[in-house]
This record gives structure tokens, C-alpha cells and sequence, in this order.
């Protein structure tokens, strides 16, 4: 809690919201006025005058994400502005900043580092102008002095920084050692530990992974910043709505009350979580979080909108199974069957439209399943249904040289509305039973009763626009209607002979 206590932060409502929920003004931090864009995104914070830290304007592209930062008023001579140059995924390629208190300057400040994920930064500062013409074929050495290599804990907060230099031990034969830049500990919300951080302002990122907006209280790690929040580590609150609805928390909570487990490094959480809220998988990546309940329903939420649905007993049908490759194909999943090798319980999911291993099949528009799944979802006005398939629908000759759905046979494909989107999930088995056409005395063993052709389980999870699925049915019937229309027109005409 902030020095003196419920009372002072309460005075003459220190708090207030705009209608969307929207934090709008700070009282205590003199916080005027915060603007936000019609995408929820923070546009300014306007301090009051002589309060001490300045203004600020932020920026974004198509994506939602921060291209630029501005403190005071960079064109006026006082302040800074800062440039975000970003990759296709918004990862943050380099850093510019642009003064103009004197002769101007544009300066490149930070190039971050990445490997499986961000690990630092090259923190060389290049001046641009006055613009210099560049040899043919130059490139400019890496400096160890200038890396800044993060160190983060279990939960991604960056807890020190260390350059590429290697400096002499403290005693004489002694083993080098990294040059320490920054160090911090955190209170349990992020807020930093008093006398247990040094130059923490040195480095961009810290608590969560996140970046620091350090101007906005005038304080070292006091505010976070990511796709979906402004974050204030001294009090454990967001400035907007968490985009994903919890009817037993404040929709301005974080990390669920548990920052010991939990983590949010875009703001809105993420993935497969268990019943407990513990994040147990990364399986829909940006797209889809997947939250168990206790009674073993899944409750699906679509991460860019918040609209969800719940697919019942769902945790059986996703919890524990292997995420496969869309390289794997159907061969391979029989082989599998066969020997009684590979995962028992496989897991297909498609949330970017790839259209690669099953989801060749699947998401084709003359699918089996993918087009009466589509038609009976975009004629329902049903929040979500089951699509079952007979044999006349699905069998070895409908299927023809399709190995997947030679593979799928009766299966049937479960659709969940989310909005505008839609997800689709189908469960499938490998099974004596099954192989053999359900024969009399065929039964289904698992892999511990079973030399080979041991039962084993695959999910398939994808996701498509109600626009696509639409497109999908119509291109459908155009074809089928040029078909009816050819076999009418040779009809009229008649056999030649």
C-alpha cells in the first residue's frame, strides 16, 4: 500500500474511470488526464503542471503494438521521443531516440538480442545525424562492452543484467567473471525490493519480462507496460479492464491474486491453464486460452476479443496429450498403432490458418467434415453442437485417396462460437475395433494388454473466421451447381453416335 495508508489514496476520490472502465485520472501521482484509443490502448498522461515527471504520448501500429514513445515534447527542445522498429511477430528489433534540445539527434539506443525468446540487448548508441554516407560492404563489430545479457528467474522476471565483458577475479589466478550492469529483487507484484536493487533504470525490461514505463510515476519498476495492460506494481492494479472476464476476481486484478505461480507477460493471460489457474501447456499461443475447471469442463477464450465458450468434459480431451507437428502425417499415427510406440495421446492444433498436415484435409473446403460442420454451424443459432457422421458419410471410398480422412472414418467434430470466429475440435481413436470394422470378438485393448495395435487418442483443435467458413460453403455450392449445370447441358444434348 502506498505511504499513508486507505485513507490518503482514497481522498476526494483518488481514483477515477471513464464508462469503458478506463483509468482517467490519479489525484495523488497528478495525473491530470489519461487518453485512451479506441482500441484500449494508453494514447497520453498528462501531468499536472510542476508535479515533476512529464507528459507522454504513445503511439501504435496496425497490431496493437507500441511504435512510439514520446516524453514531454520532443519537437519543442525538451523531452525525448523513442521509435519501436518491430519484426512481423512485434518482437522489437532496434530502439531510435530522437532529442532536439540542441543541434537535434536521432540516435540508435538498443538492439535487442533473441534466441528461443528475448535474452538481452546491444546497447551501443550510434548517432545518425548528421547522416554519413556508409562504405560498401561495412559491418559494424559487436562490442562485448555494449551487450547486456538478461537474467531471468522461473517466472521471466529479469532479475540481472550482465555485459558481454569478462573482468578480472577479485583474487590473483582467480577465474574471470561478467561485468554485473544491473540488479533488482522484487516484491511479490513486481514493485522493487528497497536496498535490494542497483541500477535497475539501466535496463529496459524487469518485472514479468516486461517493459518499464519509468516517466509515468517518475520511479524506477512503479509501472509495466504490455499488449493488453498499463500496470502498477506498487498497488497490484491495471489501468484498464483485464480483457478476460473472471466472475470471482476484479476485472483490474493480477496474475490471478498469485504472483508466486502465475504470470501474465502480455496482459491478458494465456494457454491451457489447470483448475487451479497454474499455466500447464502453451497450446493456443496468442490465439486461445484454454482455462479447466474443477468439474473437468475447459472454458475457451478468445484472446483479441474476450468472447468464450466451454466445451464439456474438454479437459480429458486436451489435458496430458502430446502436441504433434503438422509434419506428422497419417502413416506415421498408424505405424504408431502398430508397434505401440510414440505419444499414446496425440495433440493437432491450427490457430493461424495452416493448411499443413491434417488441417490439409480438414480445413479444405470440400472436407467431409469441415463442410457439414460449417453448414450446420452458420444455420444454428446454438452457442455450440456436436456434428456426427454415419457411414454413408464417412467411409473408405468417400474419403478416396484422402489418407486423412481415411485415417478419421466416424468420428465426430464438436464446433464452439467465439465471437466472429469459431473453433472446431474433433476427438479420434486408434483402436482394434476399429481397424477390423467392428468384427464380432474384436475388442479394444490399451497398450499394457496388447503386443502392438494398443488403443491411442488424437485431438485435432483449429480455428477459423465466420467469414472464412461462409467463403468456404459458397465456393462449395458454386462448384456443385457448375457440376449440376454440366450434367443438365449433356442431358439436353444427348449420346453422339
Amino acid at each position: 500500500m502506498r505511504e499513508g495508508g486507505h485513507a490518503e489514496v482514497n481522498t476526494l476520490n483518488n481514483y477515477q474511470y471513464d464508462a469503458l472502465g478506463n483509468l482517467v485520472k490519479d489525484r495523488r501521482e497528478h495525473i491530470d488526464s489519461i487518453a485512451w484509443t479506441v482500441a484500449g490502448k494508453v494514447r497520453q498522461v498528462w501531468h499536472a503542471p510542476g508535479s515533476g515527471p512529464d507528459s507522454l504520448r504513445f503511439a501504435y501500429g496496425a497490431d496493437g503494438q507500441r511504435v512510439l514513445k514520446e516524453v514531454g515534447s520532443a519537437g519543442a527542445g525538451s523531452g525525448y521521443r523513442e521509435y519501436y522498429i518491430r519484426d512481423a511477430q512485434g518482437n522489437i528489433m532496434a530502439m531510435y531516440r530522437y532529442t532536439n534540445s540542441g543541434p537535434a539527434s536521432l540516435q540508435v539506443t538498443e538492439r535487442p538480442l533473441y534466441g528461443s525468446g528475448r535474452v538481452g540487448s546491444y546497447a551501443e548508441a550510434q548517432q545518425l545525424l548528421p547522416a554519413t554516407a556508409v562504405p560498401a560492404n561495412y559491418v559494424h563489430p559487436m562490442l562485448p562492452a555494449h551487450t547486456r545479457y538478461e537474467l531471468a528467474d522461473h517466472l521471466g522476471n529479469v532479475r540481472a543484467t550482465v555485459s558481454g565483458q569478462l573482468l578480472p577475479g577479485n583474487n590473483a589466478g582467480s577465474p574471470y567473471q561478467p561485468e554485473l550492469v544491473s540488479a533488482q529483487g522484487y516484491e511479490p507484484f513486481g514493485s522493487l525490493l528497497p536496498g535490494r536493487n542497483y541500477s535497475s533504470d539501466s535496463y529496459r525490461f524487469g518485472f514479468n519480462g516486461q517493459e518499464k514505463d519509468d516517466e509515468v510515476y517518475g520511479a524506477t519498476g512503479t509501472s509495466y507496460t504490455a499488449e493488453f495492460w498499463q500496470y502498477d506494481s506498487r498497488v497490484a492494479r491495471r489501468w484498464n479492464l483485464d480483457p478476460v472476464f473472471t466472475p470471482s476476481l476484479s476485472s483490474y486484478h493480477a496474475f490471478e491474486l498469485n504472483p508466486i505461480w502465475k504470470v501474465d507477460p502480455k496482459g491478458n493471460r494465456a494457454d491451457e491453464y489447470d483448475s487451479d489457474g497454474n499455466k500447464i501447456s502453451n497450446l493456443g499461443g496468442d490465439k486461445i486460452d484454454f482455462f479447466h475447471q474443477k468439474n473437468g469442463d475447459t472454458k475457451i477464450v478468445d484472446r483479441a476479443t474476450g468472447a468464450s465458450n466451454m466445451i464439456a468434459g474438454g479437459e480429458s480431451l486436451i489435458r496430458g496429450y502430446e502436441q504433434r507437428g503438422n509434419d506428422v502425417g497419417p502413416w506415421t499415427l498408424f505405424g504408431e498403432f502398430e508397434t505401440d510406440s510414440g505419444p499414446e495421446k496425440s495433440m493437432f492444433a491450427s490457430f493461424n490458418g495452416e493448411t499443413s498436415g491434417p488441417f490439409e484435409s480438414l480445413r479444405g473446403t470440400f472436407s467431409t467434415y469441415g463442410d457439414k460442420a460449417r453448414r450446420q454451424m452458420l444455420g444454428s443459432e446454438k452457442p455450440k453442437d456436436k456434428t456426427s457422421f454415419d457411414y454413408s458419410e464417412a467411409n473408405p471410398f468417400s474419403a478416396g485417396s484422402d489418407m486423412w480422412e481415411q485415417m478419421l472414418g466416424r468420428t465426430g467434430l464438436s464446433w464452439y462460437k467465439l465471437g466472429d470466429n469459431v473453433l472446431y475440435l474433433m476427438h479420434d481413436s486408434k483402436s482394434q475395433q476399429s481397424l477390423y470394422y467392428h468384427l464380432p470378438g474384436v475388442g479394444e485393448p490399451s497398450r499394457d494388454q496388447t503386443w502392438g495395435e494398443g488403443n491411442t487418442y488424437q485431438t485435432y483443435i483449429w480455428t477459423e473466421s465466420l467469414t472464412e467458413a461462409q467463403n468456404h460453403v459458397d465456393a462449395a455450392n458454386r462448384y456443385w451447381q457448375q457440376q449440376l449445370q454440366i450434367m443438365q447441358q449433356q442431358l439436353m444434348v444427348g449420346p453422339k453416335y
